[in-house]
């Protein structure tokens, strides 16, 4: 893949507006909408090709944008990190876009009932002057519904993330010190410095199998 065809599949116009943080937006986003997981009843081959081309143009507009930082000196061994921390941004965001929608009907049913929730607030909440009851629904009230609401559902989202990162560390023989969220993006995953290099050595193994 070309670096146009990269930027075309990124949306972005101009070379000089490659930008790290945005790419990783970007990035997120295009993993979202077009993941497998979230086209479960629809053609897995059209969204899985095109996860694919996704991930090819990350890694193409990475190493872009690296080269761009490291105009006058950029090592093998910078370009070994760019490919590395690529990787893990890659085997990240699949973990994280599945848990999410393996996590959403339990989601959706938190969301679907807010709207009685909130509705029944002002039975719930108010003061009593003498024999008159008077319902007050202030924004702290509502506040706290809302913080309510994410804080469960970031503990069915943790569920779902630990679940398939601990398959993932199954799968590969990792061990792994746990997880945490962080601003509801990006988890501080795998705190084990040699869980990259035993995920190689197996697809390594894999492919050399596959060639036999």
């Amino acid at each position: 893949m070309e670096l146009y065809e990269a930027m075309s599949i990124f949306g972005i116009t101009e070379q000089k507006k490659v930008d790290e943080e945005e790419l990783k937006r970007i990035y997120r986003q295009l993993c979202f909408f077009n993941h497998p997981d979230a086209h479960l009843d629809e053609d897995f081959k059209y969204y899985n090709d095109m996860m694919s081309k996704i991930n090819t143009a990350y890694e193409i507009l990475k190493y872009y944008c690296a080269c761009s930082k490291n105009k006058d000196f950029f090592t093998n061994d910078e370009e070994q990190q760019v490919k590395k921390q690529t990787e893990k941004e890659k085997i990240l965001m699949d973990i994280i876009v599945r848990a999410y929608y393996a996590s959403k009907p339990e989601i959706d049913k938190i969301n679907s009932d807010f709207l009685d929730l909130f509705l029944s607030i002002p039975q719930k909440v108010g003061n009593i002057t003498g024999r008159n009851y008077k319902p007050i629904v202030g924004y702290r009230h509502i506040e706290e519904i809302f913080i309510s609401k994410a804080k469960t559902e970031s503990e069915i989202m943790n569920k779902y993330i630990k679940k398939y990162a601990e398959d993932f560390a199954e799968k590969y023989g990792i061990e792994i010190d746990f997880l945490d969220v962080v601003g509801d993006e990006y988890i501080n995953f795998l705190n084990n410095a040699n869980w990259y290099e035993k995920y190689i050595n197996y697809q390594e193994k894999e492919d050399i199998k596959k060639i036999k």
